[in-house]
């Protein structure tokens, strides 16, 4: 290594200085390379200062300081346009960051642990593109699908088109792909995700081409629950198979939530991967920059992500209410107006609600927020009425009371959140349960966790006021979260606030959950406990745990962590709109739709807990107000095309819903036609005929005019229960014989008891009617009958 003065008379000689000039370039390099050090050190720190204020979500820093002249030309000059440029390095698929819309073909180019350089440089010339596909419901197929793409990227020399089935309704050709790996969840009886269905409908249609040279591999998710476990991805993987696809992993069917079973096998996938012959950019001839554009898309049409807000012009009690048991249910009506929108009888109405303002000051009081803060519009958020654009690239800001009003689930916690709580408590606090539970020390002896029942270990009942005595106290908006910097893991004040906070109790940091260990109760030793058993819990029993839990009810239990604000909100789920079967026909109004929809409160672990979406529409929904909704296809529950069949309809409580519009389809068709009206047979059921008979004067008309064949089964009327499959099973005669005349036989509601209480009592009437019945071919004739799509089902748990 050359020395100092030897370095520097070459630069000298180098540069062609005269001698005169050369001493004063010495002593300039003296003096000044001290000061350029100090500079550049602090600057240095400064980087490497984590941004953890939401504001470090919507720019680039980079960008922001540069000069100018230096800045790349941006195609647009509004704000969503400079977010256009945020590299995709800076976003995490599985985090907060992700939620921010990427218009690009991956939103999810980047590791689960660290930026990748290939995200934010774009794909490279030796890329090999890989195509993912999904089709979701709720949103979990989507976050399934995002994780295979950040798993394949980090690999290193793939890029990855993530593709929305709901994005290609009218097809998609995949005869161009090397590799498509699907992920698709399945839906009730059997069906594919609402707007996946129109995709996956035209795949299995001739239109579909040929795959020969196209590898596959598909991860379908379903519920154990249901007949039909992940029957959309099973069809999915044989489909593919069928068009020449040639299958390079074995598919894997998940039971609900699965990440671990789902890791292994993405894991599989990875490998797999690596063993096939796939082409490079450079090697197909295709452009590169085009895999990092996005595909042109159509305005969406009205549906989940885009729904109507249609106006309300009626709710209506149906039930008569004489004591705090007794069951409620109510018609709503909407106006769709100009919409457009069409419905058939068998479909649902999705209706987006609100959450009850209760919930949302009680969760914000724990956090220790007002709720104004800025946060980000989740990704997966509708379109509400008032945005201009069909489709935004960018979402908006919006206080953090109102996302937690429209955006979140504040019912159904994730398992990822218990990991994120347990990440955020203090150090000692973590390695004091890792020491516990490696010696094979629980904390069930020291610690009283409320479980499933609604009691604590010790035996004594959880309180009323919902603090579980895991924490003996919890936080309030006073000091229940901290808007600065932890001292030592704790804060360095009773009063929730930071030494660093400023005088105004502002930080520029990003707020963090901060139960403060004196003021509210959570003492160090407390803290340890919790640590303790939240990893017990996430070793062993966090389905158990989180059964019938809340997000409040978390956050109380474990009130010594203290994630970051928007690393919680990463944890929780969107806000789902929920399916209420359609009860009106739009020959009876052609712009109206009705729905019945059953009141839900309950009481879970000790405390009084409602349904959001029916004491939304009850309680703080008025005549005239608007309400965002759209149609949810269900084309497997039909009714005959000829008007001359028979129907035998078996619908007990708001299962009576999808009936009626039949019934109102019937009529009116066959009123307009003149043509023979084949007969139609229905079983209701509830408890009372003078409490909650659904629309009993109507139903008791059609019955008195000879165009209804009722049988009703009033279960607490009379000293001994009956239902809907105990009236079955009286009138077997008259079932056997419509079925013999080509009848179609339908069962709508609970699918925990009723529906296989029904079926079990349809297979009693086929067997005991057969001239050769026995088990078997009692079984056989209901599989026809389903094949034929004379046995339908919509069902739920």
């Amino acid at each position: 290594m050359p020395n100092g003065p030897s370095v520097y008379s070459s630069l000298c000689d180098g540069f062609g200085l005269e001698k005169q000039h050369r001493s004063k370039l010495f002593w300039a390099t003296v003096f000044g390379t001290p000061v350029l050090l100090w500079a550049l050190s602090s600057r240095s720190k400064a980087k490497q200062k984590p941004d953890t204020h939401i504001n470090a979500f919507f720019k680039d820093k980079s960008a922001v300081r540069a000069p100018l002249a230096q800045q790349p030309k941006r195609k647009g000059t509004g704000f969503h346009s400079f977010l256009k440029e945020i590299p995709q390095a800076h976003r995490d698929a599985t985090s907060f960051g992700a939620f921010l819309k990427d218009p690009a073909s991956v939103a999810a180019a980047v590791t689960n642990n660290a930026p990748s350089q290939q995200a934010s440089a774009g794909p490279k010339a030796s890329d090999a593109v890989i195509a993912v596909l999904f089709g979701t419901e709720y949103g979990f197929s989507k976050e399934v699908a995002e994780r295979v793409a950040a798993a394949i990227m980090a690999c290193g020399s793939y890029w990855v088109k993530l593709l929305d089935m709901a994005d290609h309704a009218d097809g998609l050709d995949l005869s161009n792909e090397q590799a498509v790996i699907a992920v698709c969840s399945t839906q009730g009886d059997g069906v594919a995700p609402t707007e996946a269905r129109e995709f996956c409908d035209w795949l299995g249609s001739d239109a579909a081409p040929a795959l020969p040279s196209t590898s596959f591999a598909v991860c379908a998710l379903g519920d154990k629950s249901y007949v039909h476990f992940c029957a959309c991805g099973k069809q999915l993987d044989s489909r593919l198979e069928f068009l020449g696809a040639k299958r390079f992993a074995d598919r894997i069917d998940v039971h609900k939530e699965d990440l671990p079973a789902i890791d292994r096998w993405l894991s599989g996938v990875t490998s797999a991967l690596q063993a096939l012959q796939l082409q490079t950019f450079q090697e197909t001839g295709d452009i590169v920059g085009d895999a990092a554009e996005p595909a042109a898309t159509k305005p969406k049409r009205w549906g989940k992500s885009r729904p109507f807000y249609g106006q309300v012009v009626a709710v209506e009690g149906l039930c008569n209410l004489a004591s705090g048991d007794d069951k409620d249910t109510i018609r709503v009506e909407v106006d769709l107006g100009e919409s457009g929108l069409q419905y058939t009888p068998g479909d649902a109405l999705g209706v987006y609600p609100l959450n009850c303002n209760q919930a949302v000051e009680e969760l914000l009081q724990v956090l220790g927020q007002e709720g104004q803060q800025k946060v980000p519009c989740p990704s997966w958020h509708y379109q509400d009425h008032d945005e201009q654009a069909p489709s935004p690239d960018i979402p908006r800001q919006l206080p953090l009371k109102e996302a937690l009003v429209k955006c979140y689930d504040l019912r159904s916690p994730k398992p990822d959140l218990l990991q994120l709580l347990f990440e955020h408590m203090p150090a000692p606090a973590q390695a004091a349960s890792k020491h516990a539970n490696s010696n094979g020390h629980s904390s069930h002896d020291t610690i009283a966790l409320s479980n499933r029942n609604g009691h604590h270990a010790d035996g004594s009942n959880t309180s009323m006021n919902g603090k579980s005595q895991i924490s003996n106290g919890y936080s309030n908006a006073a000091n229940g979260y901290n808007l600065g910097a932890e001292t030592n893991g704790y804060s360095s004040d009773g009063n929730g606030k930071d030494s660093h906070s400023s005088q105004n109790g502002n930080s520029s940091e990003e707020p963090v959950i901060h139960v403060d260990g004196h003021a509210d109760g959570t003492s160090q030793s407390e803290t340890h406990l919790q640590a303790t058993e939240l990893q017990h819990i996430l070793q062993d029993e966090v389905e158990a745990y989180l059964d019938k839990r809340h997000i409040i009810d978390v956050l109380h239990d474990f009130s010594g962590s203290r994630p970051p604000l928007v690393a919680l909100l990463s944890c929780l789920r969107p806000l789902q709109p929920r399916l209420y079967s359609i009860s009106s026909s739009q020959l009876e109004h052609p712009t109206h739709v009705q729905i019945t929809v059953a009141v839900v409160k309950y009481v879970a672990l000790g405390k009084n807990r409602i349904g959001v979406t029916s004491t939304f529409l009850k309680e703080r929904m008025q005549v005239g107000d608007h309400v965002p909704v759209y149609v949810a296809k269900n084309p497997d529950f039909r009714l005959p095309k000829d008007l001359g069949t028979p129907i035998i309809m078996v619908g007990p409580g708001t299962g009576l819903a999808p009936f009626r519009s039949f019934m109102q389809e019937r009529l009116h068709s066959q009123q307009s036609s003149n043509l023979q009206l084949g007969q139609s047979v229905l079983y209701f059921g509830c408890r009372r005929s003078d409490q909650d008979y659904l629309y009993g004067p109507q139903l008791q008309q059609w019955a008195d005019e000879g165009r209804l064949t009722l049988f009703t089964a009033f279960s607490r009327q009379q000293a001994q229960k009956v239902y809907v499959q105990d009236r079955l099973r009286k009138s077997g005669k008259l079932v056997w014989q419509l079925l013999q005349e080509g009848a179609h036989f339908y069962v709508c509601g609970d699918a925990a008891h009723m529906a296989g209480s029904v079926e079990q009592a349809l297979l009693h009437i086929i067997q005991h009617h057969q001239d050769n019945g026995d088990a078997q071919n009692a079984e056989q004739y209901l599989e026809a009958l389903r094949q034929q799509k004379r046995y339908q089902r919509d069902v739920w748990f």
